[in-house]
């Protein structure tokens, strides 16, 4: 995204133990960006924000999402990972941007059973009837993945969805 649109910030959640990879990668491919990590409200209110290229919030401070001028959200195949109450509150997060109305792109499974055995199903994210829905389609781009084996790609074992929405 940086490389199509020099202008546009970052900000990547993941979770502290992983969120490492992260920076260090970003700072490969943008040797030249500026970098903020945000651990702690202190964080947000002492960095010069608008200032930075990249952004990173540990997973595990999600709630900091609420204090952040945040116009789009993107998840790709990770909220599936998640208990329903997370996503449920992420959700809420993202609709409290001082933005105003938020954009939030997902590509997740349609159904998912964590191991603990609780479902998880993208219509119970905590959508709400005037939510602005712009696209919302089984997503052509993204229902397998590569492996190191004969055939070599493999499909999910569920239908993954994408959808962009407005969130009101």
């Amino acid at each position: 995204m940086k490389l199509v649109a020099a202008d546009v910030q970052i900000l990547g959640v993941n979770l502290g133990r992983t969120q490492l990879f992260d920076v260090t990668y970003t700072g490969m491919a943008h040797p030249e960006a500026s970098v903020a990590l945000l651990n702690a409200p202190a964080d947000i209110q002492s960095v010069d924000i608008e200032s930075k290229d990249f952004l990173f919030l540990e997973a595990e401070n999600y709630e900091f999402l609420e204090l952040l001028p945040v116009d789009m959200y993107i998840n790709i195949a990770s909220m599936q990972e998640m208990n329903l109450a997370v996503v449920q509150q992420y959700i809420s997060y993202m609709r409290t941007s001082s933005r105003g109305h938020s954009y939030f792109y997902y590509c997740n499974r349609v159904e998912k059973t964590l191991p603990d055995g609780e479902v998880v199903r993208l219509a119970d994210y905590g959508w709400r009837g005037d939510d602005e829905v712009i696209i919302d389609e089984l997503c052509p781009w993204y229902q397998g993945f590569p492996k190191s084996t004969p055939p070599f790609w493999a499909f999910f074992d569920g239908p993954i969805r994408h959808r962009l929405v407005r969130l009101a």
